[in-house]
């Protein structure tokens, strides 16, 4: 199975009648993360996303997806703070936006509502017709309900980090990437960034690895190699040094790629 990461870390969750029947959580999976039965890297506008099975259309389409909820996330109240690590109550997926014509999602738990350091699924099925060819890119609208001072507080986020293509699209060469990546799933929390934060990322086999941050004009103001390592991979960045602006976050083995932009206050 493929992974994605959380997005700080967060979850793909999904919204939608039970079609075809729920699907059947994986209670293997103990890390925090997201695992597409099929997926592979997307570059879109710059964007490098993850891709969901591809869609053939007027064909009956299926495809499941495994996670799990973590215990906790790091939030900074407001800038300049240092973040604090927080439990995370739930997270409920509130709306999809972006989905193709005739696909529809089954959560399991089915109301779609995921304890935190729990696991869940969802099945995603329909059949989309010729004349909706196309790509789609999904956003995907989830609140987090974290405690904080003894008190509920909801976090909405969003989450467009997926690609649905429908059919046989034209793309440039560098819009699909067909290799397996081994770097995936980079994620920066929080973002903005103060002095100090964290950069994740998931390593899918034993590779040698190097982080970078470049600056606006292309400077490398930090850089770290690591070598031999696989699975997820959490690495503490200090940035009191670094003046306030957009950065760009780069995690490579030379074969494979992934950027994020951040904002560093």
């Amino acid at each position: 199975m493929k992974k994605r990461d959380f997005l700080t870390l967060v979850v793909t969750l999904m919204i939608g009648v039970i079609a075809h029947g729920q699907c059947t959580i994986d209670f293997s999976i103990t890390s925090p993360g997201i695992f597409p039965d099929t997926s592979y890297d997307f570059v879109m506008n710059g964007d490098t996303l993850i891709a969901l099975k591809n869609v053939d259309p007027a064909v009956a389409y299926e495809s499941e997806i495994q996670f799990m909820v973590p215990a906790d996330t790091q939030y900074a109240m407001q800038p300049g703070l240092p973040p604090m690590t927080i439990p995370i109550n739930n997270m409920v997926l509130d709306g999809i936006d972006g989905l193709p014509n005739g696909i529809t999602y089954a959560c399991n738990p089915g109301t779609c509502t995921f304890n935190g350091n729990s696991n869940g699924c969802i099945k995603l099925s329909g059949s989309v017709a010729a004349a909706d060819t196309g790509i789609y890119r999904l956003t995907l609208n989830i609140t987090a309900n974290v405690t904080f001072s003894g008190s509920s507080l909801p976090m909405p986020i969003e989450d467009s980090s997926f690609v649905m293509i429908v059919g046989n699209v034209s793309v440039s060469p560098s819009g699909i990437r067909t290799a397996p990546m081994v770097v995936k799933h980079l994620e920066v929390f929080p973002n903005p960034l103060a002095e100090e934060g964290t950069i994740s990322f998931y390593v899918s086999e034993s590779a040698d690895v190097n982080v970078s941050v470049v600056d606006m004009i292309g400077n490398v103001v930090y850089s770290n190699a690591l070598s031999n390592v696989s699975g997820i991979q959490n690495l503490g960045v200090n940035t009191a040094e670094l003046g306030s602006g957009v950065y760009f976050i780069t995690v490579t083995n030379g074969l494979s790629t992934m950027t994020k932009k951040v904002l560093i206050n």
